[in-house]
């Protein structure tokens, strides 16, 4: 060895490898990689530095997901907050140890069910927590744990479960619904919009989309829908859905392929989409879960596309190169929010997914369903839709190993899903399929045998209820709280009696192709004339027994005794007044998305036994959904006769052309806020309170018949309260000799305004509906400042007696013998229901328990004020009221002091009203009548001359002129308005002179009643032109210099306004009235 290394291992003296070993010469090119960079980064190094440091610094956890990013945060602060009370050193980190034991507390303490009748927390929810709390840990302290410290927290958690602590598994079992299944309930949802009638076609279809797009997307509800904590637009608009013709140019020719942006995991990523298509179902027994069909119903009724009518919109499509259907609102959600209880949607904001889930079990209660819905549960029905298929071949379009391998991804690849984004989703529409499958789902939902009535709640049981949880009967909320309590319990009640015989849902044979049947012409208004003409047809024949109806707060069964059919009406009348129930649902607990919950927001107090077909919905707000049941349903059955399913004016299951048509003009309405409208004012301002326009027809009022018709009445109206009315005093007897008599219903009191010619049963009713020819929506002037608006002389006049009746004695009781009540009645209409729901007494026999009012002031024969005038004199003739003693003050005949001379006009123009009207007073030396008295005759009189008020000569060409006018310097000149006309007032004012104070817009007009003025500062401060010239300077477009006091011109008419606007700083112009100025 050591004569080889020699041999071998003989190298020169100074050698040296370093020197021998050179360097290979490097390419140019080399030097340059990365420089642009480098550079960017050497310029920048400075700010780099702080901006790098301040952002470490400052580091806060982010997550993906806003939901995610809360309940970390919540679980992180909770674990905080136990942390300290451990009373370590300051710089202990907190570890396996300190986690476990959290654990442990949370779950005996903490975490609560928000599930009715589950005593026990979920372990799936404190689970979910620590996964949350482990996340925050390891990026804020780098927590770690060991597999120990895993196996005792797992330990931990079977304990909790054994000693009963933790619940574990699922709670509610899961349903299936599928396409059968909802085919059943949107089938019941528009057959019940049709016959029950409801607010909103709009709302309504709407609704029924939402359900129809999740159940043949088979998505999530947040997929389609904007999820909770998002802001955004994260949801379906109309942008994502193509609908095109596709082999041919008949409707049933039609696909829609689908693009979701926003899939759950996949909502930050951009054209990571999960895409594919629904083709239009050709059996006409499946319009009403058509998605295209009900989309297209939907486009063109809010004006998504440009076209007006089906027909029009098919024309322009077909024209196109492309054969697709061109958006106008690309940008609009799909299923828009409702706008609280109006009729309208809001078109631009998204829909929740709180919106589907009440949706889902509002259809299911209508179609009797036993089982609680969740949203998901379409989701559910899909798969088994899917896998009961026969021919799985069917479901083409998806990645398979076999196509995988064919392009060379491994098996890596085709389980991240690459290979499926390569193909880019499946042309194959699964809804078809499902649509066509044969295979009934043997373990389904349960159907119940009888309906589920909802129940108007008498104020005492709200009461009672209240004192038994120990809460604050006089707080509204709790109130609320106890009808959502009511509610839930008598739901349950019906659940538990139905399952005992419920039995499983089986859907009913579709017709086949070949009865396939046309819809006979049958425009919307035509249901109203249908309906009447059935109303009084001797062929109707039905057993009174049919309409047998449950005692209020029973279930209704083979053994209920039936209510007479001329039981008052009163208790119903009643429950409008009664508010809805808010939801209760706290968003703390993650068992909130359970659907028992959910559905307590649904349901509203509508006194849905037999007067609930004639009162609609339960309050005058109107609920922004149709509240009808399957009880109603089964009413209306026996009272109009119905035709078979598929009968040939059927227009639910019509071809698809006139399905489209039909309700996509469909605008017939159950608005209980506009029952009592004159047919002028109803044309005159329908379009307040109703969509209108695009494909819309004109909107008509649903028409309401009298229940007793199926003996012989044929009273009908689309006023409810007068059918309500005439109900009262209609009887089976009546109804038969009416019906014999061939005389009309209604008694021949007909409605003496003209061109109107409606009818009522009686003198009363005519009045109320007289009074709204000439009513104009106001505001009280009597103190209240709580903003409320009264459409009709009703609203007013309940509101008045209940606020403003100083001669009820808010300490009276109840007098009846036995009554346990002992609280007092705020006013005599809550006296009169209790005594109606309570005592079971309407109508005269409540008067011998109401207390008799103190009689209003007399005023004898009062003498004029003035001692020089003729009816000052012993003897004269004197006043009996005010109205009298104020025309012989003001007025212009002999005898008389008026007109009122401009020294006292002038200090009254202009000023807040209580002053004005206070200085009046003074002057007609009338020191004992109120304020509130005088302003009551006052405003009879303003209401009919104020509708009399024209401009001044030169007004209408000055405002035109500054509308579009310049000042020398080339800016625009602007103009607002300050007057000190109150709200009410001002409206009728100017109500016949829209066109000209448009140019003064909205936010530039404030009134003597607008919150920016502040109160007591009206004129002759100078609060309200300072507040105008703010609101002006506010809306400049950017770039506008300010606008200062002393560039302002003010116009008045007053001394009042012309002292407010010099306080002002600006320049006034006075116009007075020549009398006016000659007293100056």
């Amino acid at each position: 060895m050591e004569a080889l290394a020699h041999q071998f291992l003989h190298l020169p003296e100074c050698y040296d490898s370093d020197e021998a070993a050179s360097e290979d010469e490097q390419q140019p090119v080399a030097f340059r990689q990365g420089m642009r960079q480098i550079k960017v980064i050497f310029e920048n190094a400075l700010e780099n530095r702080t901006t790098s440091k301040k952002a470490l610094k400052n580091h806060r956890p982010i997550a993906s997901a806003p939901g995610t990013q809360e309940h970390n945060q919540r679980w992180y602060n909770i674990f905080m907050a136990f942390f300290k009370t451990l009373n370590l050193p300051p710089a202990t980190k907190p570890h396996a140890d300190h986690v476990y034991r959290f654990m442990d507390v949370a779950a005996r303490t903490l975490i609560r069910s928000g599930i009715r009748n589950k005593a026990l927390p979920s372990l799936s929810s404190l689970q979910t927590g620590l996964r949350h709390l482990v996340a925050m840990l390891i990026e804020i302290y780098g927590f770690t744990a060991t597999k120990q410290d895993s196996k005792r927290i797992e330990s931990l958690f079977n304990k909790l479960v054994k000693e009963k602590v933790l619940f574990k598994g699922k709670w509610r079992k899961p349903n299936r619904v599928g396409f059968q299944t909802i085919l059943y309930m949107v089938d019941t949802w528009m057959s019940s919009g049709l016959k029950d009638g409801v607010l909103s076609w709009d709302i309504h279809i709407s609704r029924q989309l939402s359900i129809v797009l999740i159940g043949s997307f088979g998505s999530r509800c947040g997929d389609v829908v904007r999820s909770r904590m998002y802001a955004d637009m994260e949801c379906v608009c109309y942008r994502d859905l193509t609908i095109s013709f596709f082999g041919g140019d008949d409707t049933q020719d039609l696909i829609m392929n689908v693009t979701l942006r926003f899939v759950k995991g996949y909502k930050d990523m951009e054209n990571d989409d999960r895409s594919f298509r629904v083709d239009a179902l050709h059996s006409n027994a499946h319009n009403a879960t058509c998605a295209v069909k009900m989309l297209l119903i939907q486009a063109l009724r809010v004006g998504a596309v440009a076209a007006k009518s089906w027909s029009e919109l098919k024309a322009q499509t077909l024209g196109r190169a492309d054969k697709t259907v061109q958006w106008t609102t690309p940008d609009h959600p799909v299923i828009p929010a409702l706008m609280g209880r109006s009729a309208f949607l809001d078109l631009a904001k998204p829909a929740v997914v709180q919106q589907p889930l009440r949706t889902i079990n509002s259809m299911a209660w209508k179609a009797r369903f036993v089982n609680g819905f969740r949203v998901h549960d379409l989701r559910h029905g899909t798969l088994a839709d899917l896998a009961h298929l026969d021919d799985q071949s069917k479901i083409r379009g998806h990645a398979s190993m076999a196509s995988a391998a064919s392009v060379g991804h491994k098996m890596s690849t085709f389980m991240a899903d690459t290979t499926e984004s390569y193909i880019g989703g499946s042309d194959a529409s699964t809804w078809t399929l499902r649509a066509e499958s044969t295979w009934i789902d043997s373990r389904g939902p349960k159907i119940g045998q009888v309906p589920f009535i909802p129940r108007p709640f008498a104020p005492d049981e709200l009461v009672n209820y209240c004192k038994s949880m120990k809460w604050d009967h006089l707080d509204e909320a709790k109130i609320k709280r106890a009808r959502h309590d009511l509610r839930v319990r008598d739901k349950e009640e019906w659940r538990a009696m139905c399952s005992t015989d419920a039995a499983p849902f089986v859907a009913a044979a579709a017709p086949s192709a070949a009865s396939k049947l046309a819809l006979q012409p049958l425009a919307p208004k035509d249901i109203n004339a249908k309906i009447a003409k059935r109303a009084s047809s001797d062929e109707d024949k039905i057993d009174p027994s049919l309409l047998a109806l449950p005692v209020p707060g029973k279930v209704l069964s083979q053994s209920t005794l039936s209510i007479p059919v001329t039981q008052s009406a009163a208790p119903i009348l009643d429950a409008l007044d009664q508010p809805w129930s808010d939801s209760v649902v706290s968003q703390d607990d993650p068992d909130i998305l359970e659907s028992d919950k959910a559905l307590s927001e649904e349901e509203a107090d509508n006194a849905q036994h037999l007067m609930g077909l004639i009162l609609g919905s339960s309050e005058e707000g109107q609920s922004a959904e149709d509240l009808a049941t399957d009880e109603e349903t089964e009413f209306l059955d026996a009272l109009e006769d119905s035709p078979a399913r598929h009968a040939t004016d059927d227009p639910i299951h019509a071809n698809a052309d006139e399905f489209i048509k039909y309700f996509s003009s469909m605008n017939v309405t159950k608005h209980t806020g506009i029952w009592a409208w004159s047919e002028s004012k109803f044309n005159e301002q329908v379009e307040q309170y109703l969509p209108c326009g695009n494909s819309r027809d004109r909107p008509t009022r649903f028409v309401i018949s009298c229940p007793n018709r199926i003996y012989g009445c044929p009273y009908t109206s689309s006023y409810g309260l007068s059918v309500a009315h005439h109900h009262d005093v209609c009887t089976k007897t009546s109804a038969e000799a009416t019906r014999a008599s061939g005389k009309p219903a209604t008694g021949g009191f007909k409605c003496r305004k003209e061109g109107c010619g409606e009818e009522f049963p009686s003198k009363d009713t005519r009045c109320d509906h007289e009074r709204q020819h000439n009513w104009t929506r106001k505001q009280c002037d009597l103190g209240c400042t709580d903003g409320a608006w009264f459409d009709h002389h009703a609203q007013w006049k309940r509101h008045r007696d209940r606020h403003h009746d100083d001669r009820w004695d808010v300490t009276t009781t109840c007098s009846f013998p036995g009554c346990t009540r002992t609280d007092p009645f705020a006013a005599q209409t809550d006296l009169v229901s209790h005594l109606r729901w309570v005592h079971k007494l309407a109508g005269a026999a409540t008067k011998p328990y109401l207390p008799p009012k103190p009689p209003l002031p007399t005023w004898g024969k009062r003498l004029c004020p003035f001692p020089d005038c003729v009816r000052a004199a012993p003897g004269a003739t004197g006043f009996s009221n005010l109205q009298g003693i104020m025309r012989h003050l003001m007025g212009k005949k002999e005898h008389c002091h008026g007109p009122i001379t401009w020294d006292i006009k002038s200090q009254l123009q202009g000023r807040p009203a209580h002053e004005s009207i206070d200085l009046l007073l003074n002057w007609a030396n009338l020191p004992d009548v109120s304020r509130e008295e005088y302003t009551k005759q006052l405003h009879k009189v303003q209401e009919e001359q104020f509708r009399n008020a024209a401009p001044l000569p030169g007004v209408e060409k000055l405002l035109k002129d500054l509308e579009n006018g310049k000042n020398e310097n080339g800016r625009k000149i602007h103009i607002a308005l300050a007057t000190s006309s109150h709200k009410g007032h001002f409206d009728i004012k100017t109500a016949h002179l829209e066109g000209l104070f448009k140019v003064f817009e909205p936010h530039r007009r404030l009134l003597g009643d607008d919150p920016r003025i502040p109160k007591g500062k009206g004129k002759p401060s100078p609060d309200i032109y300072l507040q105008a010239l703010k609101a002006v300077n506010e809306s400049l477009e950017e770039g506008e210099e300010e606008i200062k006091p002393e560039e302002c011109l003010v116009f008045e008419d007053g001394i009042p306004g012309v002292v407010a606007g010099r306080k002002a700083g600006m320049r006034v112009v006075w116009v007075p009235h020549p009398g006016l100025a000659a007293e100056v």
